[in-house]
């Protein structure tokens, strides 16, 4: 169970820190920002898919694990199911972080900022700790 606390540790906190490292080249120059601004059209589609992609994708990313087939899987496989779909969890929410951030340094819309602020958040109600990996495995068992 160690090993893949420690997995999903990485897999949560590896993007953050890259989408830290991202924002610090945008704001200090080394990248420009605002290359599309202006582009209305452009922006509008993106802030469109990307606002029903985060809402969905946040949903699904918190209730994941009381979906049937999961915790079939966690109570049958454990720590395997654990790590698999603890991925797929972290990853659904470090792809929106890292797209709602590169959006919003892009186009320098807010909207792309307060959503990469609110996937930020919803790590927290996922980070693997010990307890929470237990919990899950043992939410599993007990329906």
């Amino acid at each position: 169970m160690k090993e893949v606390r420690k997995a999903l540790l990485i897999a949560l906190l590896a993007p953050v820190i890259g989408v830290s490292v991202l924002a610090a080249f945008f704001e200090t120059g080394i990248l420009e920002a605002g290359v599309f601004t202006g582009r209305h059209t452009a922006e509008f589609g993106i802030l469109s898919v990307m606002e029903l992609l985060t809402l969905g994708g946040l949903f699904l990313a918190l209730r994941l694990f009381k979906l049937g087939k999961v915790r079939r899987a966690l109570r049958e496989h454990k720590a395997a199911a654990l790590l698999k779909w603890g991925l797929v969890r972290i990853a659904l929410l470090d792809l929106l972080l890292v797209g709602n951030t590169l959006f919003y340094y892009l186009f320098m819309a807010t909207p792309f900022g307060y959503m990469a602020i609110i996937t930020l958040i919803c790590t927290a109600f996922v980070y693997p700790t010990p307890d929470r990996c237990y919990y899950d495995i043992s939410e599993a068992e007990e329906k």
